[in-house]
């Protein structure tokens, strides 16, 4: 049975981390699945071996000791001679780029997410080391047409594939009761659904201050986001400087946020930039019309399939699986609620089935 390693910083919460969990139990099926980590954390159980490169939950620690992770990982390889290393999140890509011959990584985000400081750094070290690397994974279409455009790599050397989604598990999930003090709060109200964390990036003080004109336009009209993050007293006090606690709710984190989408009648989403929008992919599996601002990347792709990436459009545009909104100008009171749609356009090709046969494709 051939030797699969997955690389990745650590099985902790994020969506990089959560493909692995997902793919690594249907693919032990035909590999010897390991999964290797730059840090010791760990929320997801993916049911096959895990190994630390080195005992830390620290950053710092990451940074400092890179060199040693190289060399770590070079052994591992010449142990195991044909075996296929594939790693997750740019510190393990440089990690296995600068180890590995023909290195095969992926690319979860778009190049336009970097920022600041850290972001120019980052960048630097993915012009210099993505080019070596003998395959990229990407998990969209507008990915690779970024990818290949700004560090002029032939595409066929990167290959899409989505991130799954297990259908037949969020059918059971989505059928799960609600709280009773949930179904009190959404009695004969129109519902809006949001889900993310509580940052700079999810721009949630944009999505209240738009939500404003729906609750004054109706005060039945509620909106309540799901997640937690470091700006939830700052939007809490701005939710009550706008007069809106009885039309915008922060619940908190929740563990099965279908369930929930499952009573909405809209998703609403003002992300500044994404690598790839599994949340819109999950209202989409619920059957919950979208209203997302039209960010980089991946949102083109589930809410108007065939759109192209740097078309100009007029906003809002509206496709089969939702609308998409200006970032500049993200202003709901424009939609036209009757117009929004969920066809579920497109949505076959991330089943859980269908993607696992791709990394099959690629790592025999």
């Amino acid at each position: 049975m051939k030797k699969v390693f997955f690389l990745v910083n650590s099985l902790e919460m994020g969506g990089a981390e959560r493909v692995i969990s997902e793919i690594s139990p249907f693919l032990k099926e035909k590999f010897d699945v390991e999964i290797l980590t730059l840090k010791s954390g760990k929320f997801y159980d993916v049911g096959v071996k895990q190994t630390s490169l080195l005992n830390t939950n620290s950053n710092l620690a990451m940074l400092f000791f890179f060199p040693y992770y190289v060399w770590k990982l070079r052994k591992i390889w010449k142990q195991n001679p044909d075996c296929k290393i594939v790693s997750f999140l740019e510190w393990s890509n440089f990690v296995n780029i600068l180890a590995v011959k023909n290195a095969a990584i992926s690319l979860r985000i778009a190049l336009s997410f970097f920022k600041g400081l850290k972001g120019a750094f980052y960048k630097i070290l993915i012009s210099w080391l993505y080019p070596k690397a003998g395959t990229i994974i990407v998990n969209s279409e507008e990915n690779k047409f970024d990818l290949a455009g700004r560090l002029n790599i032939d595409p066929a050397r990167i290959r899409v594939i989505c991130n799954p989604q297990d259908f037949a598990k969020i059918a059971k999930l989505k059928a799960e009761p609600v709280e009773p003090d949930f179904l009190e709060l959404i009695k004969g109200k129109k519902v809006f659904v949001s889900v993310g964390r509580l940052d700079e990036q999810k721009r949630y003080d944009i999505l209240i201050n738009a939500f404003r004109k729906l609750a004054e336009k109706d005060v039945k009209n509620i909106l309540i986001i799901i997640g937690d993050g470091p700006l939830k007293e700052e939007l809490e006090q701005l939710i009550e400087r706008l007069n809106l606690q009885e039309n915008v709710f922060l619940i908190g984190r929740r563990s099965n946020v279908f369930k929930y989408l499952n009573k909405a009648n809209y998703f609403v989403y003002s992300s500044r930039a994404e690598g790839f929008p599994n949340v819109l992919l999950e209202a989409m599996s619920v059957d919950v019309p979208i209203i997302t601002s039209d960010f980089k990347t991946g949102g083109r792709e589930l809410i108007a399939p065939g759109l192209e990436f740097y078309k100009e459009i007029d906003y809002p545009y509206y496709g089969p699986n939702g609308v998409l909104l200006s970032l500049a100008d993200f202003d709901l009171s424009k939609v036209k609620l009757e117009k929004v749609n969920q066809n579920q356009e497109g949505i076959k090709r991330f089943d859980i089935g269908n993607v696992v046969k791709k990394w099959i494709e690629l790592l025999e």
